[in-house]
This record gives structure tokens, C-alpha cells and sequence, in this order.
């Protein structure tokens, strides 16, 4: 009966705390709905091999809850956003770090989606040529900041200097990219991976980071190591828009590739802004998969921008 109780606890912190409560917070982040119900899926052929009855009624009742709720909790389907009148930004993001080809297989995923912009977390490293001189060459067409060996920041446009932030267990760095003649900040952040650190301090450091940003285009994306329906997104959820909840359809799980079950790379937009589109994509490069949006920012009024501007491009 264990595989019961396993099912029970982690059906109970989905419904009721989730990691709310920092002795529990490691239980919610290890049972991932998926991995409770493959568990349970054995737990129910032995019970019926075995022919015990109440564990099979147990099993299968949990099982069912299981898929109910990682069908509700896990799934979006959002409205359809209307087409915009204005030119959108394109983005794209994706955590690099256990990608198994080099960089030449990696630029071209990345082409596959044509993105205005685009933030590589934890960036791999090329042994013999230092990274930003080898994205350099192989994309022109992008002007690029590279922040330690943590975030590779590309856009067709400016790109300003990056200036690294404070966050407990992690990294962040805002950035000011130039599209379309339109600034869009960027705070970019990486949490640490551990289920054993709590997510309230790094988390709520980022709605700290992101506060002065919330009325221009802006956008807070990165690895954050944490789901979706954590509590602790409740600070930033309060201002920030995030892009698959507005503007995405379907799973939302990020990692590990090849079978994602938990939703931790996300992506949110400020006040200034308002998302059009949001897809996962799945790669066999990397154990993340990509996430891929665009934007379109929004005037003081909320009207969309115009979209009278020539785009010029220019290193910085």
C-alpha cells in the first residue's frame, strides 16, 4: 500500500499547500503528477496480479485523481489571441546546459524558429574559442551579451550591456535589447536546482528585481527551477502576465526531455506588453525544451504600438 500513500500525499499538497510549507516543499517538487501516476499504474498490475482487491480499488481511484488533476493542472488551453495590427517580437528560451551537440547543431534548432530575440541559460562553453566570438560567427544577423557562463543574450538589434543581480542560490542579469526601435527590458534568471533550498527567498528576490519594470515592455524569463503552480510565483503572478497561461495551448512541462513532467522554464511579460503566442517545443538537443513566444508591446494606453518603425539594427 505504499504506492497509495505516495498517491495520497502528493494529490493532497496539489490541492491544499503545494510547497507552501518548506518541510513539505521537497515531497511536492518530487512527485510530480506523471511520476505519482507510472507509480500507481504498477501499483495497480500488482495488485491485480496478486489479487488483492482493496489495494487494486485503492490504485485505480488514485490513478484516475491523478490523471484528473495533472489534466486540469497541467494542461492550458488558452483563448485565442487576436492577430496583432503591429509588428510583434518573437522570442525564444532555452536551458542549454546538458546539450550533447556542439554549437553549429544547436544554432540551427534555433533558426528553426527565427526568433527577434533569444537567452541561452547556462550556455554551453566552447573548449577552444571563447563562446561569444564563436556565436559571433556563426549568427551575424544577432548582436549578443554573454553574462559569465550563465546567460547568452542575442537580439536583431541593440543590445545593451548586461548587469548582473543579486539572488540567493542562483544568478539573474537585466539587459535593455532595441527591436524594431522598441527597448524591452529583460531580467533574465537561473534558480538553483536543488528541492532541498526553499523558492520563497530567490522568488520573491525576482518580483523585487522585476517591481520597477512592470509598466514597459519587460519581460522576466529563465530556468527558475520551480513549477508552475508553486505559491511562491504568487508575488509575480500579482503584476506579471506568464506567457504560456495567456497566450499557449496544450502541456506545459519543460524538462527533462524526453518525457517532461515538470514546468519549470517560463516566461513572464510585463504591463507593457501582452502575449500573442506561446509553444514547448521538443528538441533532442538539450534535457530542456524550448520555449517559444511573441509580443507585442502595448502604449501607455494599452493600444498596441503602431507599426510605422524601421528596424536598425546595430551592435552596442
Amino acid at each position: 500500500m505504499l504506492v497509495a500513500v505516495v498517491g495520497m500525499t502528493a494529490l493532497a499538497l496539489e490541492w491544499t499547500v503545494r510547497d507552501g510549507v518548506a518541510p513539505l516543499a521537497v515531497f511536492y517538487y518530487a512527485l510530480p503528477m506523471p511520476v505519482v501516476a507510472a507509480a500507481l499504474l504498477v501499483g495497480l498490475a500488482l495488485a491485480l496480479v496478486r489479487e488483492r482487491r482493496a489495494e487494486l480499488i485503492a490504485c485505480g481511484v488514485l490513478l484516475a485523481a491523478c490523471i484528473a488533476t495533472h489534466r486540469t493542472t497541467a494542461f492550458v488551453i488558452a483563448a485565442p489571441a487576436r492577430a496583432p495590427v503591429t509588428r510583434s517580437i518573437s522570442g525564444l528560451l532555452w536551458n542549454t546546459w546538458r546539450a550533447r551537440p556542439g554549437l553549429a547543431e544547436m544554432i540551427r534548432e534555433i533558426r528553426l524558429q527565427d526568433p527577434d530575440l533569444f537567452v541561452l541559460v547556462e550556455p554551453p562553453v566552447d573548449a577552444h574559442k571563447d563562446p561569444l566570438v564563436r556565436l559571433r560567427e556563426l549568427m551575424p544577423e544577432y548582436r549578443f551579451a554573454f553574462v559569465g557562463r550563465r546567460f547568452v543574450i542575442a537580439a536583431r538589434g541593440r543590445v545593451g550591456k548586461p548587469s548582473d543581480r543579486p539572488l540567493d542560490g542562483g544568478s539573474a542579469a537585466t539587459v535593455t535589447l532595441t527591436i524594431h526601435d522598441i527597448e524591452v527590458r529583460v531580467l533574465c534568471v537561473d534558480v538553483g536546482s536543488s528541492p532541498l533550498r526553499g523558492r520563497r527567498g530567490p522568488l520573491r528576490q525576482i518580483a523585487e528585481l522585476a517591481a520597477p519594470l512592470v509598466a514597459i515592455p519587460a519581460l522576466v524569463l529563465g530556468d527558475f527551477n520551480t513549477p508552475r503552480r508553486s505559491v511562491h510565483f504568487e508575488d509575480l503572478r500579482s503584476a506579471w502576465t506568464h506567457a504560456f497561461e495567456a497566450a499557449g495551448s496544450g502541456y506545459d512541462a519543460t524538462w527533462p526531455e524526453p518525457v517532461p513532467v515538470l514546468s519549470i522554464d517560463h516566461v513572464w511579460g510585463s504591463a507593457g506588453l501582452k502575449f500573442t503566442d506561446c509553444r514547448i517545443v521538443p528538441t533532442k538537443l538539450s534535457d530542456h525544451r524550448l520555449v517559444v513566444f511573441d509580443f507585442v508591446p502595448l502604449t501607455a494606453s494599452g493600444a498596441d504600438e503602431t507599426d510605422d518603425q524601421t528596424d536598425r539594427s546595430g551592435d552596442r
